[in-house]
């Protein structure tokens, strides 16, 4: 089997400062290492974790803006599409925030294949508490290591940062990608 590669990331100075997203860029990396070690040892009973870790942090930093992106056409888009499962944007930012408020993990807005909708799930751990089928549209890592470095306690400032940095084109493409795979 092939080995994976870390992907490079740009940062965004509007949510994490250098050392920040250093120390996260190499958790993420640490993670990638740890999977390209299962190859060498496939008796590594963390697989499951690493690789989910692995996902998780590249839909994540993805769908973070870079200066290089910022498009608030789909952001408008997003927000005419949430009509279908939430009332108004304001009605999905409300549940994302409480949802990321308690999670310890992850948060990650998906389509639910079972229940045939959008919707904010929390995720305990890199392999616990995630909805078997759902397709991943916008990821927010809530764990302490994304966000104490620069915002100490203050988990509801980097959740608004965050959602101030949204890639909304990422996050439009991802949600065109899973209507054509579930129409």
């Amino acid at each position: 089997m092939e080995r994976i590669q870390a992907k490079i990331y740009e940062n965004n100075p509007d949510l994490f400062t250098y050392p920040q997203m250093k120390n996260h860029l190499d958790l993420y990396k640490k993670y990638v290492r740890n999977v390209n070690d299962y190859f060498d040892d496939s008796d590594n009973p963390n697989i499951n974790y690493d690789a989910n870790a692995v996902m998780l942090h590249e839909l994540f930093f993805e769908n973070i803006k870079s200066y290089a992106n910022t498009s608030d056409k789909s952001n408008l888009l997003f927000k005419n599409m949430m009509g279908f499962n939430f009332y108004m944007f304001e009605d999905w930012k409300r549940d994302f925030i409480k949802t990321a408020i308690k999670s310890r993990g992850w948060v990650i807005f998906g389509f639910d294949p079972i229940l045939g909708i959008y919707r904010n799930v929390s995720m305990e751990s890199h392999d616990k508490g995630f909805t078997i089928g759902l397709e991943s549209a916008l990821v927010l890592d809530c764990y302490e290591h994304s966000y104490f470095m620069n915002y100490g306690s203050d988990k509801a400032g980097y959740i608004g940062a965050f959602i101030n940095n949204i890639n909304w084109d990422i996050v439009m493409d991802r949600m065109n990608s899973i209507t054509l795979a579930t129409s």
